[in-house]
């Protein structure tokens, strides 16, 4: 179990901006390897429970959400988490059926996502590093495109994760923005979005 804390916006356009600044670091939706994640679709936005790899990944909300204002054009909700993951056994009858014919329940979301970390060294200094990186805490950079339903869209998010959250670096943060507007109508996370998609919120 690990606590996280994360505003995330969707939208259904491409985001030139993002594409060039995950591009400067080397990384396009080309180039990435898609994964197929099965959530369990619930009526309610505290918990999200999904399948990913193997795994059964289970994500509380554990507080109200924050609303906050990142810069004067980006706002959205910030949401604090506790997550489990359990490794399924390959044996499992369940979840082989889920993932190899679906079952109704169940909400099958095709990705492609480009991330990042910002670490933080001893002396404070941020950069940043692979996703695939182990650090202790620090803040992920993630885009990714979206499949549901024979839909594309696009999730813009940063998570920060670990024994503490550090304050993002004020020129990381501008550079990854770069001014554009994420609206507080946008923001949400996966389970409320995935509800929208499945028609239990307008």
């Amino acid at each position: 179990m690990y606590k996280s804390k994360e505003i995330r916006w969707f939208g259904e356009e491409e985001q030139p901006h993002l594409i060039a600044w995950f591009g400067k670091q080397g990384l396009s939706f080309e180039t990435t390897t898609p994964r197929i994640d099965h959530y369990l679709i619930l009526p309610f936005r505290q918990i999200s429970i999904k399948l990913r790899e193997g795994n059964i990944e289970v994500k509380t909300r554990i507080a109200n959400p924050d609303f906050a204002k990142l810069e004067p054009t980006a706002s959205g909700v910030f949401e604090l988490y506790e997550k489990w993951s359990f490794r399924l056994s390959e044996s499992d009858f369940l979840s082989r059926e889920i993932i190899g014919h679906g079952i109704e329940q169940w909400l099958a979301t095709e990705k492609r996502r480009m991330g990042l970390k910002v670490s933080m060294d001893a002396s404070g200094q941020q950069r940043i590093i692979p996703i695939g990186d182990q650090i202790p805490f620090g803040c992920q950079l993630e885009y990714t495109e979206l499949k549901v339903k024979g839909r594309t869209t696009y999730t813009f998010a940063l998570e920060w994760f670990g024994d503490r959250f550090i304050d993002l670096d004020p020129a990381i943060l501008s550079a990854l923005l770069g001014g554009h507007e994420f609206r507080l109508e946008d923001s949400m996370g996966y389970g409320e979005y995935l509800m929208k998609v499945n028609g239990f919120v307008p």
